[in-house]
């Protein structure tokens, strides 16, 4: 209805409704404002004196204890045999278990770093590019995926491959910069 109301309205009718309109606005700010001032003076004439009864008064920090001067606790010849014996095989769990304890159950999968560059050298001989993830595809242990990941920082010491960029570059790119020594090695 006030949409209505003000499509019917001229121009100089529509500047004269709304600054009527915000003199209401203004009016009705300012009557808030004085409400709350009245109940922030009601408030104070409340709390005011409480205010004065506990103005001067400091509390007293808390007195330590007495230590009494002997020992309190009686204890049994058994209890303190059974309490050594209990730090004794605390101390005896703390040891590491000995490794036959562990012969046969782990044993070392070596992937040997110098295979993997040899098959790093021969995948990048093929391509001459290749994304980085891509090179650990196929991997089957973590000894493989360490030895890939060692195999290709050792081909970037001897200047074999280089690193590149992609534009995202999430997923670098390997490239292979001597062919001839690519062919040496594999």
């Amino acid at each position: 209805m006030l949409i209505k109301t003000k499509m019917l309205l001229s121009a100089a009718e529509q500047e004269e409704a709304q600054s009527e309109l915000d003199l209401l606005r203004q009016s009705l700010v300012e009557r808030q404002r004085k409400e709350a001032m009245e109940q922030i003076r009601v408030a104070i004439g409340v709390l005011e004196p409480r205010n004065e009864i506990g103005r001067c008064l400091f509390t007293k920090d808390p007195e330590p204890l007495r230590r009494e001067k002997g020992y309190r606790y009686r204890h049994e010849p058994v209890d303190l045999l059974r309490a050594l014996d209990t730090i004794a095989e605390r101390n005896a769990r703390v040891l590491p278990p000995p490794t036959m304890n562990f012969k046969g159950i782990v044993g070392k999968e070596p992937y040997p770093v110098s295979r993997k560059a040899g098959e790093v050298l021969r995948q990048l001989l093929l391509r001459g590019i290749e994304r980085l993830k891509n090179l650990f595809k196929g991997n089957k242990s973590r000894s493989e995926i360490v030895a890939t990941f060692l195999a290709v920082l050792d081909l970037c010491k001897t200047n074999s491959v280089t690193l590149e960029d992609d534009i995202s570059g999430e997923n670098p790119n390997v490239r292979l910069l001597d062919q001839k020594k690519a062919e040496e090695v594999t």
